[in-house]
């Protein structure tokens, strides 16, 4: 997300990659949806939301990142006439009552810096946030294969990987889990989510076999292979109750 500090309003970046995949995924139900963005970070995707029609509330644990993004967006926002805020939230420390209900929940290269079980406490709670008939869009990287070890080496970070010092082939130390295509479906549906629309890609061509696997629970040993070669998570969610 740092390439917001070189232009905030960008809105074809690399980094904000699986929020334009969740916008193609969610549309036509953005404009005039109530939407909360789930570790906005800077707030550059609150700012893709929000001009597509979305109300949007980004979220985030980072004072410093809140107060940017107050700052960078608001001005802007209030001249165009787009609805955006930004308020510092820790969403396990709070219940996030206070925020009421909401239509749209993006959360975007979040749920992998969370520990196990607070990933899973974070999926529940979201839950109560959205609204009856309400979606969740999900990006995660997918790391817990084959794929992700050969990067790992090509990149130079074996070393660190065997000591435990970088979970993300990028070298990303804040990466508390690796996620793979069966693990990540299996946490979804004990937390009570159930897959609307799933997209899962080897970089870019999907793999609709392994799709389908992913949504039975069915896996055969053709899908453990394909899981091999995953990168991305893109899904529409919706809460099972």
């Amino acid at each position: 997300m740092g390439e917001s500090f070189d232009d905030p309003f960008d809105t074809s970046t690399r980094a904000l990659k699986g929020y334009r995949r969740g916008v193609r995924l969610l549309r036509p139900n953005l404009s005039g949806k109530r939407a909360l963005d789930v570790g906005c970070g800077l707030g550059a995707g609150s700012w893709l939301l929000s001009t597509l029609g979305a109300h949007v509330t980004g979220v985030d644990v980072s004072e410093d990142a809140i107060e940017w993004a107050r700052r960078t967006y608001g001005p802007e926002a209030a001249h165009a006439g787009k609805h955006i805020e930004f308020w510092t939230v820790d969403l396990l420390a709070q219940d996030g009552g206070g925020l009421g209900g909401f239509d749209v929940l993006t959360v975007v290269d979040v749920l992998e810096h969370f520990a196990p079980h607070e990933a899973e406490e974070l999926l529940v709670r979201l839950r109560r946030l959205l609204r009856p008939g309400g979606q969740m869009f999900l990006h995660v990287p997918v790391t817990a294969n084959t794929l992700d070890w050969l990067l790992v080496v090509k990149n130079g970070l074996l070393g660190k990987r065997l000591r435990g010092q970088a979970l993300d082939h990028h070298g990303d130390p804040t990466h508390e889990v690796r996620y793979s295509v069966r693990s990540l479906a299996g946490l979804l549906k004990r937390t009570g989510w159930a897959t609307q629309k799933l997209e899962l890609r080897a970089y870019s061509p999907r793999l609709r076999r392994l799709e389908r696997a992913a949504g039975s629970g069915q896996w055969s040993l053709v899908d453990y292979m394909q899981q091999q070669m995953v990168t991305d998570w893109d899904s529409v969610m919706t809460s099972e109750t």
